[in-house]
């Protein structure tokens, strides 16, 4: 992963303490300070526009104080984090905020090892985030890139068994295909087996294009691989009738302009 530079906005009603802080944020400390609010009401449109990573906000001023921007940032933009700049006296009121995902405090007065600390904190909080979303989209992409061979594999254990149980219901449904809907269909396109292995895979990457642009209007096509050439299982879920046998001449039809490979097909519907 590449080191990033958080963003920050400041919003606090005292320029100084805004002006003060910026001097302590250096871009060495992985925080950028992009915009400055004077109130929360302020806050809540610079957010929208600049979608910061972090929002660093005093807890009492005008119109909008800290709370109450935190409160709506939950709603309306709920990516940013947001982190408090309380004085000694406003713990108290500052117990308001554990609903709200505050995810760290800053102290008045702001010393310079204090805002070090602060932003330490806070950046191990916002790196440990990206960490766990980084992984979660690896593993998703790699679920993604084989949920075909899952699929495959549930799909030749039910056709080699004939036979549905609950278990297999069950397997189906983390895959999110529900065997209980639609009308399924099973087909294999057999073509000739050649040593021209160029010409076989051409063939049937255009069979797996073909059977998908003709059904998929209808519901779910599944395709895999066979020793002899390709089968197809569609789900119909649309309320049409599909001319299976038509569907499949024209395939054959079309196939006759693409190779002189002979092919034969088989259908079964359950």
């Amino acid at each position: 992963m590449e080191k990033e530079i958080y963003t920050i906005i400041l919003v606090d009603d005292e320029q100084e303490i805004k002006d003060r802080l910026r001097t302590k944020i250096p871009l060495s400390s992985g925080f950028r300070v992009i915009g400055e609010a004077s109130n929360g009401y302020d806050a809540i449109e610079l957010v929208e526009r600049l979608k910061p990573h972090v929002v660093l906000t005093d807890m009492r001023m005008p119109f909008v104080d800290g709370i109450e921007l935190a409160t709506i940032l939950k709603k309306v933009y709920p990516k940013a984090k947001v982190a408090f700049i309380s004085g000694y006296d406003e713990f108290a009121y500052a117990k308001e905020a554990i609903n709200l995902d505050v995810v760290s405090y800053l102290s008045k007065p702001l010393s310079d090892s204090d805002v070090a600390d602060f932003l330490v904190r806070l950046k191990s909080i916002l790196d440990a985030e990206k960490a766990h979303v980084f992984n979660r989209d690896v593993l998703n992409a790699v679920y993604q890139e084989h949920l075909p061979v899952f699929i495959e594999n549930q799909f030749q254990a039910l056709l080699q068994f004939s036979e549905v149980t609950e278990t297999s219901i069950d397997r189906f449904k983390a895959y999110h295909i529900d065997l209980s809907v639609g009308v399924f269909t099973v087909g294999m396109i057999e073509f000739q087996q050649t040593e021209d292995f160029l010409e076989m895979e051409n063939l049937r990457i255009f069979l797996i294009n073909l059977v998908k642009r003709m059904f998929e209007e209808y519901g779910h096509v599944y395709t895999f691989n066979s020793t002899h050439g390709l089968v197809f299982i569609t789900q119909q879920l649309d309320h049409r009738m599909i001319d299976f046998e038509k569907s499949l001449y024209n395939i054959i039809l079309l196939k006759k302009e693409f190779t002189k490979l002979k092919v034969r097909i088989g259908l079964s519907e359950t």
